[in-house]
């Protein structure tokens, strides 16, 4: 029987992030970074001296170094000293022209015209980021494996020094391609399948008007209730939830009427799955829901009256599971000191898809998982 796949552990990601040639072994074994091109066998060596470390072309091939268009120098690696001590750059042995590997040129960053994960653009339309490859790993692997934002910068505050902002930034870089990933995703369920669907408004109150304020505190009393044509502050949360799978989706909307929550349950749910719902209104567009192609969905739609129970005593229709995610959903997006603004509200959103997939308790390679998803968004 093989051997399931594995997360390195926090003393395997700190050999990881501290050793430059495990860093590099690691980021091409995942297809994050280039591999260097094969050195031509008539070059020989470099001005009467052995090849540096790697070679990676031809400067006119790769654009290195545009004063000099046409220089025939090749481009190798090395390490260069400066006063934040050894920095890994680029160097032209003809032109010398030295570029940080932070810096670097498309070719180099080989996302074809687009930079890469670490090479984000800068106003100039060049690839460039103030921030080390090791540093952006140990992001990814704390925002995995659940530390918050605080303790991420705590266990290895003496090794990286970096902002606030930097650090929020670059988690925002990781939870867009966790909404890219959830917008390719096929629908869920399936004949024999059971989707449990629910809204909520997101947004949270003090109790016993003990702590800071949160938004629901700022509503006045009468705009507490929404009925779907109003708009309120919130925002309303529609959720699916798979119960055999566990895989959660969450979509912020505007109304929860019956022409925004239709299509959103026809997208994401296959035809012939069993819906369970409360008794909201809106839900009675179901039965008519269409795909794409016009063609039924023949969605087996029960209901529960949670006036009455929570169960449904004969259909067995509740909507449990989706309702407990509420609270986890609350606890990340509005408690804990937790700021989300409305422009990253969805990426927020997708994220908690990804970790309800691919973090579940019994998942052991979470952050592989999430290395290989960056390498399917960066393509080399």
């Amino acid at each position: 029987m093989a051997t399931p796949r594995m997360d390195p552990s926090i003393l395997e990601i700190a050999d990881i992030i501290r050793y430059p040639a495990a860093e590099e072994a690691f980021l091409r074994e995942f297809g994050l970074v280039p591999t260097p091109s094969a050195r031509p066998q008539a070059t020989g060596t470099l001005q009467g001296r052995p090849p540096a470390s790697e070679y990676w072309g031809i400067c006119k091939d790769l654009g290195f170094n545009p004063g000099e268009p046409g220089c025939d120098g090749e481009v190798v690696t090395y390490n260069r000293r400066c006063k934040k001590g050894i920095r890994p750059s680029f160097k032209c042995n003809r032109c010398k022209k030295q570029l940080s590997q932070l810096r670097g040129t498309d070719a180099l960053h080989g996302r074809q015209g687009q930079g890469s994960f670490f090479a984000c653009r800068d106003v100039l339309g060049r690839p460039n980021v103030k921030i080390a490859r090791r540093e952006v790993i140990w992001l990814t692997y704390a925002m995995i494996k659940g530390f918050s934002s605080r303790n991420t910068k705590e266990l290895i505050e003496k090794e990286f020094k970096m902002s606030n902002t930097t650090r929020t930034d670059w988690r925002n870089y990781v939870r867009e391609v966790a909404l890219a990933e959830l917008l390719e995703q096929p629908p869920m369920g399936g004949v024999g399948q059971v989707v449990q669907i629910d809204e909520c408004l997101m947004r949270g109150r003090r109790k016993a008007n003990r702590g800071r304020l949160l938004t629901g505190d700022n509503v006045p009393p009468r705009r507490r209730n929404n009925y779907g044509g109003v708009s309120d502050k919130g925002p309303w949360i529609f959720g699916m939830l798979c119960v055999s799978t566990k895989e959660l989706r969450l979509f912020e909307v505007d109304k929860r009427d019956a022409a925004t929550l239709g299509p959103l349950i026809a997208k994401n749910v296959l035809p012939g799955t069993t819906v369970f719902s409360d008794e909201w209104a809106a839900y009675r567009c179901i039965p008519g829901l269409v795909n794409a192609n016009g063609t039924p969905l023949n969605l087996d739609w029960h209901t529960v009256n949670h006036s009455v129970n929570f169960i449904d005593p004969a259909t067995g229709a509740n909507t449990q599971r989706i309702e407990s995610e509420w609270q986890k959903a609350k606890r990340r997006l509005v408690r804990n000191g937790n700021k989300t603004t409305p422009a990253l509200m969805r990426s927020h959103l997708a994220w908690l898809w990804w970790r309800s997939v691919n973090a579940r308790p019994n998942v052991k390679d979470k952050f592989l998982r999430l290395i290989e998803a960056i390498a399917r968004r960066y393509p080399l």
